[in-house]
C-alpha cells in the first residue's frame, strides 16, 4: 500500500514525464516548449512541497555538533528504490555542515519511483537536503541517467536549489568539471547487449544482497555484498578503469584539470595521464553511491577526500562516547587507485 508521500512523489514525477512527452508529441514549437517547462516547474515545486509537508521535521539544527565541510558531493542515492541506504545517508547528512552541496545525479530514481516505494527515510533525505537550501547553503542537483527526465528543465531554480546538467568550479586554481558521467560512458560504445546483460545481472545481485541483509539482521550477522565482490572481477575492474580513463581524456580535451563524476557506483580518487607520452595529468574523482558504497566526496581546506559513511559513523560514535565531540571523517584510502 502506498503512503501519502509516495503517491505525491509519483504524481508529481508522472506530471513531469507527461509534460515532456506532450512537448515532444506536439512538435518543437517554442510556445509548446515554454508551456512544458512551466508545467514541469510546477510539478517540481509540487514535489518539493510534498517533501516538506510529509516528512517529520525532527533533525539536528545546522551548525550543532556537525563537521564543517567546504563542498560535499553525493551521487547515485536512488531514492524511490529498495536498494537505497537512506538511513545511512540521513545519519551522514546530520553530521555535516557544508558550505555547498552538489547532488551529482541519480538522487531520485525516476525509472522506479512509479512503483510507489517511498518510506519515511527517503522523505527524510529530501527534507534534510531542502533544510540545507533553506539555511542558505547552495544546493546543485546535477541530472543523471536515472533522473534524465529532469534534463529539459535544467537551469530551474528555487531559492538556493539549482537544477543543472553539469557544473564548473575553480578549486585551488584547478578547473573542475562536475558531471554525472552517463554521457561519457555512452562515448565508450560498449555493445548495447552487453550493457543490458550487465544491468540484469547487477539488479539480480542487488536483490540477493537485499534479501541476505534482511536475513542477516534477523540473526545479528552482516553478510558480504555480492555486488562488491563482482566489482573486483578482472573484467569489471577493466571496464571501470576504461571509464575513468575516458573521463580523464574528455576532461583534458575540454581544458579541465579535475573531473568529478558518479554513475558507476565505484568511489575513487586517481591521478590519470590521458596521454602516456605527455606530462599533463587529470585528477579523477568518483563519489560512489548510497546503494553499495555509502560514500561521498568532500573538498575541505584545499583537499579532496573519499569518505565512507559507515566508517565515519563508527569513528564518530566512538569519539562521542569518549568526549562528546564529532569525529573527523574516515578517508577511504583503499579507494585511491584501481
Amino acid at each position: 500500500m502506498r503512503t501519502a508521500s509516495a503517491m505525491c512523489a509519483v504524481s508529481a514525477m508522472d506530471a513531469i514525464a507527461a509534460d515532456e512527452a506532450s512537448s515532444e508529441a506536439g512538435g518543437q514549437a517554442a510556445n509548446d516548449t515554454a508551456r512544458s517547462r512551466q508545467a514541469g516547474a510546477r510539478a517540481i515545486e509540487g514535489f518539493l512541497a510534498m517533501a516538506r509537508a510529509f516528512t517529520p521535521a525532527a533533525m539536528q539544527p545546522l551548525g550543532e555538533r556537525r563537521r564543517a565541510v567546504d563542498l560535499v558531493v553525493l551521487s547515485d542515492v536512488h531514492l524511490g528504490t529498495r536498494s537505497c541506504k537512506a538511513e545511512s545517508l540521513v545519519r551522514y547528512l546530520d553530521g555535516i555542515s557544508p558550505s555547498e552541496l552538489v547532488l551529482n545525479g541519480d538522487i531520485l530514481d525516476l525509472r522506479e519511483i512509479h512503483k510507489g516505494y517511498w518510506p519515511e527515510s527517503h522523505g527524510e533525505v529530501v527534507r534534510r537536503i531542502l533544510a540545507f537550501a533553506d539555511a542558505g547553503v547552495p544546493v546543485y542537483y546535477v541530472t543523471g541517467n536515472h533522473d534524465e527526465v529532469l534534463r529539459p528543465f535544467s537551469l530551474y531554480r528555487s531559492g538556493n536549489l539549482h537544477l543543472v546538467d553539469a557544473l564548473e568550479r575553480t578549486l585551488a586554481g584547478k578547473r573542475t568539471w562536475i558531471v554525472h558521467g552517463d554521457a561519457i560512458e555512452e562515448t565508450m560504445k560498449t555493445p548495447r547487449l552487453l550493457r543490458s546483460i550487465g544491468c540484469v545481472v547487477y539488479h539480480a545481485l542487488r536483490g540477493i544482497d537485499r534479501r541476505a541483509t534482511e536475513i542477516g539482521r534477523g540473526i545479528g550477522a552482516r553478510p558480504p555484498s555480492l555486488v562488491r565482490f563482482v566489482k573486483r572481477f578482472k573484467k569489471a575492474l577493466a571496464h571501470i578503469a576504461r571509464y575513468e580513463d575516458t573521463c580523464a581524456r574528455i576532461a583534458a580535451e575540454r581544458g579541465f584539470d579535475t573531473i568529478v563524476t558518479g554513475h558507476i557506483h565505484f568511489p575513487n580518487h586517481r591521478t590519470i595521464r590521458p596521454d602516456p607520452h605527455g606530462a599533463a595529468s587529470v585528477q579523477y574523482l568518483n563519489s560512489g553511491d548510497w546503494v553499495d558504497s555509502m560514500s561521498s566526496l568532500e573538498w575541505h581546506q584545499g583537499e579532496w577526500s573519499v569518505v565512507r559513511a559507515a566508517a565515519a559513523e563508527t569513528r564518530s560514535a566512538r569519539r562521542e562516547q569518549a568526549d562528546g565531540a564529532c569525529a573527523e571523517p574516515a578517508v577511504d584510502e583503499a579507494a585511491v587507485g584501481v
